[in-house]
């Protein structure tokens, strides 16, 4: 039986599937060139909520026997250091699990099993964790938190001109947050067609999406100053 933390992890990994699963829907109709709808994107999730919710319990799982890890005795590092990397691997192999919920309907252990299939076939041993939109939020988070700052202060000069910054600051933040979510499930359904059948959709190129995991390397020094002295 779930305790209140737990049901609380549960909940909180399935509603985020579930707007997951609408975006990623509503990417694929888009890249099909049909028309794309918010209903359209929630019907789809409506129509996989056995899947979503069979993927957030073993979510949920996975997450508190990571949990369970940094708790252990043998050293706070180690056990950090272990839990921190295997949460890594997770991360990466399971990639796919959104697009394989939405397009294909699969189960928690296929969709984690088939996910970690496609990113090794298709990106061998060098996965990175290189496709974040790590630039992208900061861009937009910062200018928020910004917000958030000017809040405090502006509250304390004015309590109702604070007011109104925070509920400004609040419906930002979940705007930028809608926004991330359709942007990172977008690339993921891009990269998941391109795994399962090479289809390269626009405006992405096929070296884009051949080097989504791996950093492109940097040209070697000798190689430069070969460059240079020819």
């Amino acid at each position: 039986m779930l305790d209140e933390p737990k049901l609380a992890l549960f909940t909180a990994l399935a509603a985020a599937l579930v707007f997951g699963v609408a975006f990623a829907a509503m990417a694929a109709c888009r890249l099909d060139g049909e028309p794309v709808t918010v209903r359209a994107g929630i019907g789809c999730a409506r129509r996989r909520i056995r899947s979503i919710a069979g993927w957030a319990a073993l979510s949920t799982g996975v997450g508190l026997g990571l949990a369970a890890l940094r708790q252990m005795r043998g050293g706070w590092l180690a056990t950090g250091a272990a839990s921190w990397l295997l949460g890594l691997v997770w991360v990466v192999t399971t990639f796919f699990a959104v697009p394989l919920l939405t397009l294909e309907d699969t189960g928690p252990v296929e969709t984690a099993s088939r996910s970690a299939s496609l990113v090794r076939r298709r990106w061998g041993e060098g996965v990175t964790g290189g496709t974040s939109m790590a630039s992208v939020a900061g861009l937009l988070l910062v200018p928020i938190y910004i917000l958030f700052v000017g809040t405090g202060v502006v509250f304390a000069a004015s309590p109702p001109a604070g007011l109104a910054m925070l509920v400004c600051a609040l419906l930002a933040l979940l705007a930028a947050f809608s926004f991330l979510t359709a942007l990172n499930q977008g690339f993921r359904v891009v990269l998941y067609r391109y795994a399962t059948t090479g289809r390269v959709d626009q405006p992405f190129t096929q070296e884009e999406l051949e080097h989504a995991f791996r950093p492109r390397r940097k040209p070697r020094l000798r190689s430069v100053l070969r460059c240079r002295s020819a």
